[in-house]
C-alpha cells in the first residue's frame, strides 16, 4: 500500500513539475499555501491549478478567489489521494468534472535484450 501511495505521488509530482517547467519561461507559475497554478496566456495549456493538501471549505473560497483574479481559464486538478471523496465539496460549490486523468506506471525489472 505504501509503495502504490509513494508511486501516486511521483505520476503527481512528475506531471505538475511539467506544468510548472512550460510555464516557467513566461514567468507564470505560482506557489500559494494550499495550492499552485501555472498559466500560460492566449494558450490552453497548462493553466493548471492543483492543490497541495485535501481540499476544505476554506481552501475552496480561496481557489474560487484566485480563478475570479485571473485572466484566464484555469482547470482545478484535484488528486483523490487522501480517499476522503472532499472532490465532492469542490461539485457543490460549483466545480464541475470536464475529464479525468488517468496516472500509469511501470515497475521496470531486468532489461532483455531482444
Amino acid at each position: 500500500m505504501k509503495e502504490e501511495l509513494n508511486i501516486k505521488h511521483a505520476n503527481i509530482d512528475n506531471l505538475t513539475s511539467l506544468w510548472q517547467t512550460a510555464s516557467m519561461p513566461y514567468r507564470s507559475y505560482f506557489s500559494e499555501s494550499k495550492f499552485s497554478y501555472s498559466f500560460i496566456n492566449n494558450f490552453n495549456w497548462p493553466n493548471r491549478l492543483w492543490l497541495k493538501q485535501d481540499v476544505n471549505q476554506e481552501t475552496n473560497n480561496s481557489i474560487k478567489d484566485k480563478i475570479k483574479s485571473i485572466s484566464v481559464q484555469l482547470i482545478v486538478t484535484y488528486f483523490d489521494i487522501y480517499k476522503t471523496n472532499l472532490y465532492k465539496d469542490l461539485d457543490q460549490h460549483g466545480f464541475t468534472k470536464p475529464f479525468e486523468q488517468v496516472g500509469m506506471s511501470l515497475k521496470i525489472g531486468k532489461l532483455q535484450q531482444i
